[in-house]
């Protein structure tokens, strides 16, 4: 004889088999029915000791490069609510890399870039102003160029090796922000690139004027 049941959501009758035991006790016809009898209850927590083992039987397992692929075309165009933006903030509040990580995630990034993986970036007006002179200049260029060691630049002169920067006014004066660059500045030096930077005001009041002082530069690297 067969076991007839009631789904306690849509009371609709159904033969429950081992799916339906294995979620929800047979109580619910549907994975869909089962989901909406869990809105609004609070999940338990694992404990301590559960989450060790999990963690030690995941340790030195890496997804292929075709599950990270997949993962990667999934998440394309889809944006955080701010309830998760919240709760990562909290997560990841008073923590610091080391100058090790740092770098190690500078390098990541670079790579990515140059395997075509980030391919949408955000122009500012003051980027786009100073690349439409160099076009006229009719200087080569490079934008949002990835330089091992030192980090994403927002233009490249690979004929000067030169780096220019186009640094906003209120973020770039932010506490901490004016050391971290100089320190950026001095690592590509130390790997022969020079490094010429503009404020947002001296772009909007004359993108012209910065880029003679970019010719100027290169002269000098011509004459030397």
């Amino acid at each position: 004889m067969k076991m007839i049941n009631n789904c306690l959501i849509c009371e609709k009758e159904f033969e429950p088999n081992i799916y339906n035991y294995r979620r929800g006790g047979g109580k619910y016809c549907s994975r869909a029915c089962f989901y909406k009898s869990q809105i609004g209850k609070k999940r338990e927590s694992f404990s301590d000791e559960w989450k060790q083992k999990m963690s030690e039987a995941h340790k030195g397992k890496h997804h292929s490069k075709e599950s990270n692929e997949k993962n990667r075309l999934a998440r394309l165009g889809k944006k955080l609510s701010e309830k998760t933006k919240l709760k990562l903030n909290k997560v990841n509040l008073g923590k610091k890399h080391s100058e090790e990580t740092k770098r190690k995630m500078s390098d990541i990034k670079i790579k990515h870039y140059e395997e075509g993986k980030y391919l949408f970036f955000k122009e500012t007006k003051i980027e786009l102003a100073i690349e439409n002179e160099l076009r006229r200049a009719n200087i080569k260029y490079q934008k949002q160029f990835g330089i091992s060691g030192v980090g994403i630049v927002d233009f490249f002169l690979p004929d000067f090796n030169m780096i220019i920067e186009c640094d906003g006014d209120y973020w770039h004066t932010r506490e901490g922000v004016p050391q971290r660059d100089a320190d950026r500045d001095l690592r590509a030096s130390f790997k022969g690139y020079e490094t010429l930077r503009f404020w947002e005001h001296e772009i909007n009041e004359s993108p012209k004027q910065c880029i003679n002082k970019i010719l100027k530069s290169t002269i000098r690297e011509v004459m030397s």
